[in-house]
């Protein structure tokens, strides 16, 4: 490379220019960890970045720097698996991501047998009988009647109320 080898920074390699962009007195042309940070540029997405390594998704666009690594369409903060765009949330907390989970509240009872497959109750217990377990039945009321029906009914009073009013007026 035209560098005398007592003062070539890769003796070795050719590296004309004497590139050392870590400054670590061992040029680039051989140096395997470019930036020093640890990581042989062999395994580092970025060679040049001492804050970078890694770019789970390809987008250019370094792990840390980026908000959504496995570009699912989550932020990382909200993604329990941000390096598994398949997987976004892990109810029971077990590791296993709810799309794989065939248990997601850890129950014990099987998501397609569960009348509450999100938040464990174990018993089944589903007072009003409608399918749905009383654990997460948004519906479920003392009187054991489910509340829609109810609603349904106020509803139509509502109607014949109005329409007795406007028959009224004319």
């Amino acid at each position: 490379d035209g560098i005398n080898n007592d003062a070539d920074n890769c003796p070795d390699d050719a590296n004309p220019n004497q590139e050392d962009f870590d400054n670590d007195n061992m040029g680039d042309a051989c140096d395997d960890d470019n930036d020093n940070d640890l990581v042989n540029n062999s395994d580092d997405a970025f060679p040049f970045d001492v804050n970078e390594q890694s770019d789970f998704d390809g987008d250019g666009i370094g792990d840390n720097a980026d908000a959504d690594d496995d570009n699912d369409g989550l932020n990382d903060t909200e993604d329990a698996f941000d390096n598994d765009a398949n997987e976004t949330t892990d109810t029971d907390e077990d590791g296993i991501g709810n799309n794989a989970d065939a248990d997601d509240d850890g129950d014990g009872i099987v998501d397609e047998s569960d009348n509450c497959p999100l938040i464990a109750n174990a018993d089944q217990a589903d007072a009003d009988n409608d399918g749905i377990g009383t654990a997460c039945d948004a519906d479920e009321v003392e009187d054991e009647t489910p509340a829609v029906p109810a609603l349904g009914l106020a509803a139509t009073g509502m109607v014949v109320l109005l329409a007795s009013i406007i028959a009224r007026r004319d």
